[in-house]
């Protein structure tokens, strides 16, 4: 069942991060880097961070989400994370149709994860998105941003 979760509380909040946390030490693996933002968020940055939620429950319990924010028709994914119990489940891929169906509206989602992160960039490929730029951060760590539009549903 997937339904939007309140990240403002405290009790969503450290489940949030009960997943995050293991879901980007595998992909800080993937990128051979711990400098991913994500591995070091609080309880207070999750119930700060002005991003809406949706979570992917399996027998009431939360073990998957989506974030984002929605700007001018422009939905920006922050967060598509799933526990690494939960791998290879198709969970990722029924949360981004989820996003996909409550905003028919939208004309562009954009999203970024590491270059090396593989299994996202496929899964990110399969629903229409496409690599748009890469970004070196100072730590060497390289980020791809990618897009997909009305035209590539």
């Amino acid at each position: 069942m997937i339904c939007k979760i309140p990240p403002t509380s405290i009790k969503v909040a450290s489940a949030i991060l009960a997943i995050q946390i293991p879901a980007y030490q595998v992909e800080a693996k993937y990128m051979n880097s711990t400098a991913i933002p994500r591995l070091y968020d609080t309880i207070e940055d999750i119930q700060n961070c002005n991003e809406t939620f949706y979570g992917y429950f399996f027998e009431n319990k939360l073990i998957g989400f989506i974030s984002f924010i929605n700007k001018e028709a422009i939905i920006d994914i922050h967060r598509l994370v799933i526990s690494p119990d939960y791998f290879h489940r198709g969970i990722a891929t029924k949360l981004l149709l989820h996003l996909f169906s409550i905003s028919p509206d939208t004309r562009k989602y954009i999203v970024q994860t590491g270059k090396a992160n593989i299994p996202a960039l496929s899964l990110y490929k399969k629903h229409g998105f496409i690599e748009v730029t890469d970004t070196i951060l100072p730590d060497g760590l390289v980020l791809t941003q990618l897009k997909r539009t009305e035209n590539t549903k």
